[in-house]
């Protein structure tokens, strides 16, 4: 358990450690053992942000995480729903050319899933910046 609670504060540490998280993260609602929960998400490369791992786990807050990569699935979805359009220039490209992009910015509370997702080509999305 000290690799899962490194760095966290002693009253998360205290709530992850008797068990109280399973509450309110949907993720821990759905699987029976929070220490594997937290050991899934600490090997995770999409959790960006390993120190909202806790917090997470205690009100369900993914923003805690800092999950910020679409998945090629999400990224596939959208090139094909906009036909591989890029939504700023309007110019069609290939996919390997386009980066998925949040609708809803992330930083406004703008979820890391298919529907939030649109394809911008390399350089609109470079120009974008965190609009």
């Amino acid at each position: 358990m000290s690799l899962l609670t490194e760095g966290v504060s002693p009253s998360c540490k205290s709530l992850i450690c008797n068990g109280l998280c399973a509450v309110s993260s949907p993720l821990l609602r759905s699987i029976s053992s929070p220490v594997v929960v937290l050991a899934k998400l600490m090997m995770d490369d999409d959790v960006q942000k390993k120190s909202g791992i806790y917090p997470y786990v205690l009100d369900g807050d993914e923003r805690h995480l800092n999950i910020r990569a679409f998945s090629n699935n999400m990224k596939r979805e959208a090139y094909e729903r906009q036909q591989g359009v890029c939504v700023k220039c309007e110019k069609q490209f290939r996919l390997e050319a386009m980066e998925g992009d949040h609708i809803k910015p992330w930083h406004e509370g703008g979820k890391t899933n298919a529907e939030n997702c649109q394809m911008l080509c390399k350089p609109c999305n470079r120009r974008k910046g965190g609009d």
